[in-house]
């Protein structure tokens, strides 16, 4: 038992009593503790391994290029998976230690989104060149290979981002709801949450750019429209910079929106924020709606509070300038 987790033992003996009243088991939840922390162990080998055994051996030959593609953000895994697995080992917090590192494991978006990539890369390298594919041919069937081949050691970091909320989940289900370790937990399942569906969606754009730049190959079109079906479908005009003391009239054809009249609604994607128009509290229908698009989920949440905050701020002053206009108005001023 490691010293984080025999302190975590050790606090919830404390509050046995508590726990057992909400049917929960010490023991459960230190097995679910360890199956995180020796999955992670796990997971950080298999990186190590195939880092060894497949790249520092393809990589001596003439093709270190296509090497690199296959291996691109490698590195990177390795060095989260071996923060993530030390401070597992070093803290009594599981749900702090992924807080503490979420923005770290935005390198699952970067690799997961290249893998199919990585995938086609392997494959033409293992068609096209001999010696290539007799080498890596030897590199699978050695003993540390453990019968895998380098297919399935790129399709573990996928794998393991997605399993990260399903092992939060089971930690949660053996926690006293009342104690700290559970709301570290539930803060950090929600952040892995919107991560995984970070990482889906990436990889869903990236197999959609795939096969348009299939069909962009194979469907015939006159030379002289140039058609990239990949490209940004809009022009962007001139830009420039004012400020208080630039010289320059404009004018503007979309009304700004008042935060007196706004309200922030909920969308089926973590990523796009949704604001309306309001009057009286009934929240109109229409064009209304804009649609702000973040680059993440957590950077909508990250909006969403914000801009909740400053509505809820402008209500309350708007409700105190009420006031104070109605106390004036019965003194006289």
């Amino acid at each position: 038992m490691t010293p984080a987790m025999q302190a975590i033992f050790e606090l919830l003996v404390e509050y046995e009593g508590r726990i057992n009243t909400h049917g929960l088991s010490i023991q459960q939840l230190m097995a679910r503790l360890k199956e995180l922390l020796s999955s992670e162990e796990r997971y950080l080998g298999d990186l190590l391994l195939a880092k060894k055994l497949y790249h520092d051996t393809l990589i001596k030959l003439p093709y270190r290029q296509q090497v690199e593609i296959i291996f691109r953000h490698w590195n990177q895994l390795i060095e989260v998976s071996r923060i993530v697995y030390l401070r597992l080992k070093k803290s009594n917090s599981p749900g702090q230690v992924f807080i503490s590192v979420i923005d770290s494991l935005s390198v699952f978006v970067a690799f997961c989104s290249h893998q199919q990539v990585a995938l086609d890369t392997l494959n033409d390298l293992m068609t096209t060149h001999p010696d290539a594919r007799a080498l890596y041919a030897n590199c699978s069937a050695s003993i540390a290979a453990r019968g895998m081949t380098l297919n399935t050691f790129l399709l573990m970091p996928l794998g393991r981002v997605t399993r990260y909320p399903l092992l939060i989940e089971k930690i949660l289900k053996e926690c006293d709801p009342d104690g700290s370790l559970y709301q570290d937990l539930d803060a950090a399942l929600q952040l892995l949450r919107a991560l995984v569906s970070e990482v889906n969606r990436a990889v869903t754009e990236k197999e959609n750019t795939i096969l348009l730049c299939w069909a962009n190959s194979h469907v015939k079109c006159p030379p002289s429209l140039r058609i990239d079906f990949t490209s940004n479908t809009r022009l962007m005009p001139s830009s420039f910079k004012i400020s208080k003391s630039t010289d320059v009239h404009l004018t503007l054809y979309k009304q700004p929106m008042l935060l007196s009249n706004l309200a922030v609604l909920p969308s089926s994607d973590e990523t796009v924020l949704n604001v309306k128009h309001v009057i009286d509290l009934v929240v109109t229908t229409g064009s209304d709606t804009v649609c702000f698009r973040c680059v993440s989920g957590n950077a909508c949440r990250l909006w969403t509070n914000q801009l909740d905050q400053a509505i809820n701020l402008c209500t309350i002053m708007m409700s105190e300038q009420q006031q104070s206009q109605v106390v004036d108005a019965s003194l006289g001023k």
